[in-house]
């Protein structure tokens, strides 16, 4: 836990928290004037005690009161509390809290970006798992499943032109209209990312020289993460990696990356990119969490319910891309997404 911070996510959703969350460093510092505020805490002196009224499931039990739900599991062995308390989902102010026992239990992280969907939804955005940069004033969108290159894509079309805008390489924000909206956080840099060494912090290249050598093996990858939890990337802010970090730009082009073969590229028409698309946010950014459906469950609003809230980003989607051009690029490996692209 930390001092609050208040996050600004462009002028739709405001977010106050004591505890380290997956929201870019450039919202920080925020005035919390948004329409819609989300509270996420952290409290170590909180342990509420189930009523007579509360119901009893498998492990834990729940009750709600008015808009708040609380759901109670038994404590650690050392008699900490394993406690949330979510209030007022789907309306104009949300509020979480959870104790420190719940969060390494359960972890928060799910929660939080059901939470977010939800609120950026209200306010007429969907995030999308995407990446985007600018040139002459548009934005082209770079959406895939994870570890497709993406990443690789972006960061090559940079150190090509100082003149692109950079708007995020994971994630991005996009309304009906088909305004994008940057999500500018810092980037993962994977062994395998084609990434200068110019692009990397000085002190560090000596040190990502050996990852990227260890990198070539992504098994011996796979066993150093899950085994001993040595993680091989890299972190770079935004601002090592282009000229500039654009806010929001119209979209112009769209490329769906689909690699593993002959390069070629065809025309989605706006319902497969909508579904393709789509299908990928949720492989990466899906809202799908137990403790939010149990919310939409037993306060009956089933509005934020998570396969509603998948709708209701498809929509936005749907509408976003109906006068965009959407191309599926295939290809064998990144030099040829920026051979598309450029």
């Amino acid at each position: 836990m930390h001092a609050t911070e208040t996050y600004d996510i462009h002028d739709f959703v405001s977010v106050r928290t004591n505890t380290d969350l997956p929201i870019p460093d450039a919202f920080a510092g925020g005035s919390g004037a948004a329409d819609r505020v989300i509270e996420i805490e952290c409290r170590t002196d909180w342990s509420p005690s189930p009523p007579a009224n509360a119901r009893r499931l498998a492990s834990h039990r729940f009750w709600i009161e008015g808009d708040t739900l609380t759901v109670r599991y038994p404590s650690t062995p050392t008699r900490k509390p394993v406690a949330l308390e979510i209030s007022g989902l789907g309306a104009d102010r949300t509020r979480v809290l959870f104790t420190p026992a719940f969060r390494d239990q359960s972890g928060i992280g799910d929660i939080v970006e059901g939470i977010l969907t939800a609120a950026l939804l209200d306010a007429g955005v969907a995030l999308i798992h995407a990446g985007a940069i600018v040139e002459n004033g548009r934005a082209t969108v770079l959406t895939s499943m994870g570890r497709m290159g993406k990443t690789s894509t972006i960061l090559t079309l940079l150190r090509e032109s100082a003149n692109l805008g950079y708007m995020g390489d994971n994630i991005c924000l996009i309304d009906a209209s088909g305004t994008v909206y940057g999500w500018p956080a810092t980037l993962g840099v994977f062994p395998g990312t084609a990434v200068e060494d110019t692009q990397l912090p000085a002190g560090a290249r000596r040190r990502v020289r050996l990852k990227r050598l260890i990198g070539r093996s992504e098994l011996l990858s796979a066993a150093l993460l899950h085994t001993f939890s040595i993680d091989l990337s890299e972190n770079l802010p935004p601002e090592a990696v282009a000229e500039s970090v654009v806010d929001r730009a119209p979209i112009g082009r769209v490329f769906v990356l689909n690699g593993g073969r002959t390069a070629k590229m065809r025309t989605l028409a706006t319902d497969d990119a909508t579904a393709r698309i789509a299908t990928g946010t949720d492989m990466e950014l899906d809202p799908t969490e137990y403790h939010l459906s149990l919310y939409a469950f037993a306060a009956g609003d089933h509005r934020v319910h998570p396969s509603i809230l998948k709708k209701r980003r498809r929509t936005i989607l749907s509408e976003a891309l109906a006068d965009v051009r959407v191309q599926e690029l295939f290809a064998d490996g990144v030099a040829d997404y920026v051979e598309a692209v450029r």
